[in-house]
């Protein structure tokens, strides 16, 4: 079978897709992974075949550092609708010479492509709060602790404002296609049978969804690399450090994220590993209980840490979760909210900090709490466990093929 996936996003939407082409390619399928062009080097690398789609996203998150902000996400909007006219005319001519679609993430445009050349497509979701329901509300609200029927208004209110928005891109480029309009586009980009790549375990499909919810769990990428030798040497110098990195989020002043981090840290008289990620934490930093590092394969290293602070990404969650470690959510922007509060709720972390109120005194708390808390490093314990050795990937491979089938 000829497959295309399609994303668009930073690393933590690239790398599980980037594993699921893998799996496919392993069970002898023929794929072509499009996305960003930033990551074709990258992909390129597990000789998995990469389309660059789109503009370079890196770029632009490095021109609006204050990403958690209201004005940075106006501008993103902007960004968006622009790329979807742009998505539309790359992979129009691309997605004819396959047999079966699968999109997540910002991909606005496969559905529809894909229906009007007759093909079967699924969206894969990595977080439970991009699929309607009472349970959470749309991923532009931050506040977790709703109750059911405001979260409803939200939705509703989503609807609306994407029928007059989003929805109007859609149906422009479904009008070339000779297909009907729609009137919400978001229900419309999900389908009626989405594959849900997250853990259960930390976060289950609300009750109340109406999709039908093919759930594979999170598709971890086996690297197959082992630690560069001076992060070793770190780990080995001295008892299990703290991990800190935020990902793809850019720092409006990454100088005092820095400080921040390492002043809570040598108050805990605890070592840490501060990876850089797109918002070049680190700069300047030195001292025998501080090692600043680029990219590192979290499998090999988080197992390897204390507890982990991050950015509550879909991904870093997954691999803290598996690494059994206890997790500080330090929330930027959209479905990171929702992480925080799943850690949270589970036990498996302190209350979330967002990035707009990060301090040292809220960090020493945080890090005293999971340094301290014994019942919270068991349950991350019994969650490592549980979610170890799992071949998520595989299983994935298996429902695709089943679903492709139903649709011959």
């Amino acid at each position: 079978m000829r497959i295309l996936l399609a994303t668009y996003g930073s690393r933590g939407d690239i790398q599980p897709m980037l594993a699921l082409s893998v799996a496919l390619q392993a069970a002898g399928h023929d794929v072509l992974l499009c996305g960003p062009p930033e990551h074709a080097e990258w992909v390129g690398s597990y000789q998995c075949p990469y389309h660059p789609v789109g503009r370079d996203l890196k770029s632009l998150v490095e021109q609006s550092p204050d990403a958690h902000s209201f004005r940075a996400a106006l501008g993103f909007l902007r960004f968006l609708r622009i790329q979807a006219r742009e998505q539309f005319n790359a992979l129009l001519p691309i997605v004819k010479k396959f047999d079966m679609v699968l999109s997540c993430s910002l991909m606005f445009h496969t559905r529809a492509i894909a229906e009007g050349f007759g093909l079967p497509h699924r969206f894969l979701a990595f977080c439970p709060q991009i699929i309607p329901s009472s349970y959470h509300p749309p991923i532009f609200i931050r506040n977790m602790n709703l109750p059911r029927w405001m979260n409803r208004f939200w939705w509703r209110a989503m609807f609306w404002g994407d029928a007059m928005n989003f929805s109007m891109v859609v149906n422009r480029m479904r009008r070339r296609l000779g297909l009907k309009p729609v009137f919400v586009g978001w229900k419309h980009v999900l389908g009626k049978r989405i594959i849900t790549a997250f853990d259960e375990e930390l976060a289950p499909v609300p009750p109340d969804v109406k999709q039908k919810c093919l759930n594979v769990g999170y598709l971890n990428l086996d690297q197959g690399r082992s630690l560069e030798k001076k992060i070793e040497a770190f780990l080995g110098a001295g008892p299990a450090p703290m991990y800190a990195g935020f990902g793809s989020m850019p720092q409006t002043d990454p100088v005092e994220v820095t400080r921040i981090l390492v002043a809570a840290a040598g108050k805990v008289k605890q070592r840490i590993v501060i990876s850089s990620g797109w918002g070049n934490l680190g700069g300047g930093v030195e001292g025998e209980d501080v090692l600043v590092i680029g990219d590192a394969p979290h499998e090999s290293l988080l197992p390897r840490c204390s507890l982990a602070i991050h950015h509550g990404g879909a991904g870093t969650t997954a691999y803290a979760a598996r690494a059994g470690i206890p997790q500080i959510i330090v929330p930027h922007i959209t479905d990171q909210y929702y992480w925080g509060k799943r850690i949270f709720s589970l036990g498996l972390g302190p209350r979330p900090v967002p990035r707009s109120r990060l301090s040292i005194m809220r960090l020493i708390r945080a890090m005293t709490d999971c340094l301290e808390n014994e019942g919270m490093k068991l349950r991350a314990g019994k969650l490592g466990d549980a979610l170890s050795g799992r071949d998520n990937a595989a299983r994935a491979v298996r429902i695709i093929e089943e679903e492709y089938e139903k649709e011959r």
